[in-house]
């Protein structure tokens, strides 16, 4: 069972090449060897160290994080958090923050979409009275929703967005009713329907008013919108 538990050939089999070795006498043409040989055969016994250093120095590909799309991430938690007392539509409020992530999502990935979640939702919750945490676990929701929508009907990119805002909005409120409820703050008159499909409906029809704008602008900035999933 040694094996299974820590695998130390890795670690353990140079020492006996270099005991042989030293039984034998000095080899002189490993005296004579390259640095390059030096240096793969440290590969050969340490190569988790090679790897690792590796990956330290070239940073992961796929997520690009830059300092202009996070400060728009911030910002739009700041925007969401000053305008969601005020801002009211037929009794309905709309949500900011999750329109922007809908959009970031749909036409700049899934990766875009979920640091944009969780910036903005953090920045959100923090300026507002909503449970801690409850604001960017709803926004993070919402990003999946996007990318699962994108699975279903990627061929339809004008609808991918509407439909997950439509079906996102849903799940971030049932999560921060559920999280209110959690924390004794719910009003106690059961669940919402009305309001939550409301809220849907609203967040829909604002992220297809701004769905070919969006798209224009990420086209002339990045060139052609990436797929969210």
């Amino acid at each position: 069972m040694g094996p299974l538990i820590l695998p130390v050939w890795g670690l353990t089999g140079g020492l006996g090449v270099r005991y042989e070795r030293s039984c034998h006498g000095p080899d002189v043409s490993r005296e004579n060897s390259s640095d390059a040989e030096s240096e793969a055969d440290g590969r050969l016994y340490f190569r988790h160290l090679y790897d690792l250093s590796a990956s330290l120095v070239e940073p992961p590909q796929g997520i690009e994080i830059t300092y202009p799309s996070l400060l728009l991430a911030v910002l739009s938690g700041v925007i969401h958090a000053g305008l969601a007392p005020v801002l009211q539509v037929s009794g309905v409020r709309p949500n900011i923050l999750l329109v922007v992530v809908v959009l970031v999502t749909a036409f700049r990935g899934l990766g875009a979409g979920i640091s944009w979640a969780f910036a903005g939702g953090l920045v959100a919750n923090l300026l507002t009275t909503a449970p801690l945490g409850s604001v960017p676990l709803a926004m993070l929701a919402v990003a999946i929703v996007v990318g699962g929508t994108e699975q279903l009907i990627g061929r339809l990119w004008f609808a991918v967005p509407i439909v997950a805002a439509l079906v996102g909005s849903v799940i971030a409120d049932v999560i921060e009713l559920g999280a209110l409820r959690l924390l004794d703050q719910a009003p106690s008159v059961g669940f919402p329907l009305g309001l939550v499909a409301g809220a849907a409906a609203l967040n829909a029809a604002v992220v297809a008013l701004f769905l070919y704008p969006a798209r224009q602008v990420v086209r002339r900035v990045e060139g052609e919108p990436e797929r969210a999933w």
